[in-house]
């Protein structure tokens, strides 16, 4: 079951509605992972933007953030001050070791320090009509 920054029912809803199946897939995958080898929910803070809260956020113009013409949003963000550097480097490494060219997944230390993991865009799941 996915932890969400202050128990967010607007983060429960991007996450259960409009965020693309397999980064919740991928999401699950990793959580069940942390919570069984380090004890630690990865909490999700981000998942849709608005445009202008993108620009807020420092983010890029297509930002996997965004809702974009016939996909899901393609990204969420995971806090990073509960978990240790040793649980940190092991999402991002494992993402790319299960996930491989499917997904992408990052530390980011800009506006605030998080994971970022989001969908390639080829391998998106198009928004059903």
């Amino acid at each position: 079951m996915p932890t969400f920054k202050d128990q967010s029912p607007l983060l429960a809803r991007e996450f259960a509605e409009r965020l693309d199946p397999i980064v919740r897939a991928i999401y699950l995958e990793l959580e069940h992972h942390v919570l069984t080898v380090y004890r630690i929910p990865l909490i999700i803070t981000c998942v849709e933007r608005t445009p202008l809260e993108n620009q807020k956020a420092g983010g890029v113009p297509r930002s996997a953030h965004l809702k974009q013409d016939g996909y899901y949003v393609r990204a969420l963000d995971m806090r990073t001050k509960n978990l240790s550097e040793t649980a940190i480097r092991d999402v991002v490494s494992r993402v790319a070791r299960v996930w491989g060219a499917m997904a992408h997944c990052i530390r980011h230390t800009g506006t605030a320090d998080h994971i970022h993991l989001n969908v390639n865009l080829r391998y998106a799941t198009a928004w059903p009509e």
